[in-house]
C-alpha cells in the first residue's frame, strides 16, 4: 500500500475581513490518497451471434438457436456468470442493391475466477461463437475488501495530517467541518479485442497475464484548529 498524494491547503480570514465574513476562522481544506495494487481475480469474456441475410425470421431464429446452446452449454458449469447482452436487428443498406438485407447479432457475457474453466469452456463454445473480446477484472469481493482497508488507511492518513497541521500551526487541535471518502469504485474491464472472430484450431491462443488493477481511496477534508484551550475541553 502506497500513499499517493497529500495536498493541503490552508485558507485564514484575516482581522480585516472577519467583519465583512463571519463564522469562519482558522479553517484548512486538504485531502490525502492512498492507493493498492489489487489482483485481477476474474476472467471476462464477450462473445457473438451474428447473420446476415434477407430473410429475418430465419436468421433471428439462426441467433436465437445458437445462444440457447451456448446457454445450456455454460450453465453445466456453475462456476461460471452468465448473461446475455445487446440484441440487434438492422437493415444492411449496400449501394446499388435495393433488396431488403438484415442483419441480426446478439452478445454475451462470462466471468469466473476459474480462469481454466473458462478458458475450457470458450473452447467449446467457439464452435457456434465469436469471441469480441477477453480480460481479466477485480471481482466485486476483492474490490469491497480493498475499497474497506483503503478507507481505514485513508482516515487514519487524515487524523495524522489533521493533528500535523494544528501542532505545527501552534494550535492545541482540530474539529471536523467536513470531511467526504471517495474512491474505490468498479472500474470498466479492459478486455482484449478478439477482432470479432471465431478463434481456429490452428491459431495460437493470446497469452493473458491477470496482473493488479490499481484501487484508489481519497479522503477530503476541512477542519477548524482549535486554540489549546478549546481543544482541552473537547
Amino acid at each position: 500500500m502506497r500513499l499517493i498524494s497529500i495536498v493541503f491547503s490552508l485558507f485564514f480570514i484575516t482581522p480585516a475581513l472577519a467583519a465583512e465574513t463571519p463564522a469562519v476562522e482558522n479553517h484548512v481544506g486538504f485531502s490525502v490518497s492512498v492507493s493498492e495494487d489489487v489482483p485481477n481475480d476474474t476472467l471476462v469474456a464477450t462473445l457473438f451471434s451474428e447473420a446476415s441475410g434477407k430473410d429475418l425470421a430465419i436468421l433471428s431464429n439462426k441467433v436465437n438457436t445458437d445462444i440457447q446452446w451456448a446457454a445450456d452449454l455454460i450453465r453445466q458449469s456453475p462456476d461460471i456468470r452468465f448473461s446475455t447482452q445487446n440484441y440487434a436487428t438492422q437493415p444492411v443498406y449496400r449501394k446499388g442493391d435495393r433488396s431488403n438485407q438484415w442483419r441480426v447479432r446478439q452478445t454475451i457475457r462470462l466471468e469466473s475466477a476459474n480462469a481454466e474453466l473458462l478458458s475450457h469452456t470458450l473452447a467449446k463454445v467457439q464452435e457456434r461463437l465469436g469471441l469480441n473480446s477477453l480480460g481479466y477484472s477485480v471481482s466485486d469481493s476483492a474490490r469491497e475488501s480493498a475499497r474497506e482497508r483503503l478507507t481505514d488507511a485513508g482516515l487514519k492518513k487524515f487524523q495524522a495530517r489533521a493533528r500535523q497541521i494544528a501542532q505545527t500551526l501552534g494550535f492545541g487541535g482540530f474539529k471536523i467541518i467536513r470531511l467526504g471518502i471517495r474512491g474505490g469504485e468498479n472500474m470498466p474491464v479492459e478486455p482484449y479485442p478478439m477482432a470479432e472472430m471465431r478463434m481456429m484450431k490452428a491459431v495460437v491462443p493470446p497469452v493473458l497475464e491477470a496482473g493488479e488493477q490499481a484501487i484508489d481511496v481519497s479522503v477530503n477534508a476541512e477542519i477548524e484548529l482549535l486554540p489549546a484551550r478549546a481543544a482541552e475541553t473537547k
